[in-house]
């Protein structure tokens, strides 16, 4: 394994109050509260991430419930250890697991484009292996045809596939998830027939969008045609929409799509029609959907608005 750095590392605790305050008031530490109740030490070195995670969203994000398993350690904090490459999550975990160690959650891709996957140390840690694109800048492969062809993780199959995910930063209607619990792989399989007609992984890269498994239905009916990222570029032409844990077993689940336009624009230049476009009622909640997921945007910094279509 060519582990780069700490990627992460901080305390969970079960009173995320308690934990906030010891932390930020008795010790000193300032924090920026990105999600409710999850505060980043965004300017305190040492670290990429210093992360405040209450254990409620570090078992749904493993698990996809709030509830830590009872046969299972509570861990009393968190790391994560930064990988070369996408793959090597992957094959980290299954290296782990050949000398007996549990793997808690495979290796998937989050929709913020992370790879990641989890385990106990045997101190108690809740250790992940993860590769986060923003962290290798001079990774990303741009394509002929200007998509992002670097090489991520195909979470379906377990094999390493081309991949372009994005980053989504406003999928949804006024309920934007916190990062770190918005996708964990155990989220319910759809239905059978839905799993059907759905694509297998793709053979050539193919330009790739995560979202969360709970924004099928309003694909499939068409209430949905448009995602706002942040880490294309992404281009016309034929992509596969990732809906994380959605398939049989919380396999990801790709449904083929046209993506028919992508509209460079700056934060201060979105309208309501954006927002409604994505299932938001105006403007306003819209963006603060955006810095949910994003509170370092800026109204000059620069979006893709991807409009898309089912395909065959």
């Amino acid at each position: 394994m060519d582990i780069q750095c700490i990627a992460g590392f901080g305390p969970i605790g079960p009173d995320a109050g308690t934990t906030h305050r010891f932390w930020s008031q008795d010790l000193g530490i300032p924090f920026d509260e990105l999600a409710p109740d999850y505060f980043h030490a965004q300017d305190l070195d040492g670290a990429r991430v210093f992360g405040l995670w209450p254990l409620a969203q570090a078992a749904e994000a493993t698990f996809g419930s709030t509830e830590w398993p009872a046969d299972l350690p509570v861990p009393q904090a968190w790391i994560e250890l930064e990988m070369a490459s996408p793959e090597q999550v992957g094959e980290g975990l299954e290296a782990l697991r050949g000398r007996g160690h549990r793997i808690l959650v495979d290796a998937h891709v989050e929709p913020w484009g992370q790879t990641t996957g989890r385990l106990l140390t045997p101190e108690g840690l809740l250790l992940g292996l993860s590769y986060m694109p923003s962290f290798h800048p001079d990774d990303a492969l741009i394509g002929d045809d200007g998509t992002d062809t670097t090489s991520g993780t195909d979470t379906t199959s377990g094999t390493a596939a081309s991949t372009s995910t994005g980053t989504a930063v406003g999928d949804g209607p006024q309920t934007a998830e916190p990062a770190p619990a918005a996708a964990s792989s155990a989220a319910g399989p759809a239905p059978a027939a839905a799993s059907s007609a759905s694509s297998p992984a793709p053979s050539s890269p193919r330009q790739r969008i995560a979202m969360l498994a709970r924004y099928e239905e309003q694909i499939r009916s068409g209430a949905k045609l448009q995602t706002i990222r942040v880490d294309g570029p992404f281009a016309t032409g034929p992509a596969d929409i990732v809906l994380l844990g959605a398939g049989a077993d919380g396999a990801d689940l790709l449904l083929p799509v046209e993506v028919t336009c992508v509209r460079r624009t700056s934060v201060g230049e979105l309208t309501d029609a954006d927002a409604q476009a994505d299932g938001y009622p105006a403007l306003p909640p819209f963006l603060d959907a955006l810095r949910t997921h994003m509170p370092e945007l800026s109204d000059s910094d620069v979006l893709d608005v991807v409009t898309y279509r089912l395909g065959d």
